[in-house]
C-alpha cells in the first residue's frame, strides 16, 4: 500500500516472505515436493517482451521499470489471479509438472446436520 515500488520475494526484512505450508492426510508415499508458480507463458503475455526463457533477472528488472498506480496494481491483481499456474511435484525420484488453466476456486466445507 502507498508504494509506486515493486516488494520481491526474498529472505530480506524488505522482501515479500509468505510461505505457505499444508498438512494433509492421507499419506502419499514418497511425495516430498509440490509447488506452484505462474506459468512462464503468462509472464510473455502480460509482458509482451520477457520472451518464456528469460532469466528472472531480465523480469526482475522489467517489472522495476514499470511506473506503478493504483490502475496498474488492480491490472496486476487480475492478471495474478487469472494466469495459468506451472506445478510440480515430486515422487520418488521423479518430478512431474503439469499446466493449470487458472487456479481453483476455493470452496468452504458444507454444512451438515447432525
Amino acid at each position: 500500500m502507498n508504494k509506486n515500488t515493486v516488494t520481491l520475494g526474498g529472505q530480506r526484512t524488505t522482501n515479500e516472505m509468505f510461505f505457505h505450508q499444508l498438512t494433509y492426510y492421507s499419506l502419499q508415499n514418497n511425495l516430498y515436493a509440490c509447488f506452484t508458480l505462474n506459468h512462464p507463458d503468462a509472464w510473455h503475455t502480460i509482458s509482451n517482451r520477457v520472451s518464456t526463457t528469460s532469466n528472472h533477472t531480465e523480469l526482475v528488472d522489467w517489472i522495476n521499470t514499470i511506473e506503478w498506480t493504483p490502475t496498474l496494481a488492480a491490472q496486476w491483481q487480475e492478471f495474478y489471479n487469472h494466469a495459468s499456474r506451472l506445478v510440480t511435484y515430486s515422487i520418488g525420484n521423479n518430478s512431474i509438472s503439469e499446466t493449470l488453466d487458472v487456479l481453483p476456486k476455493y470452496k468452504g466445507l458444507q454444512k451438515k446436520s447432525c
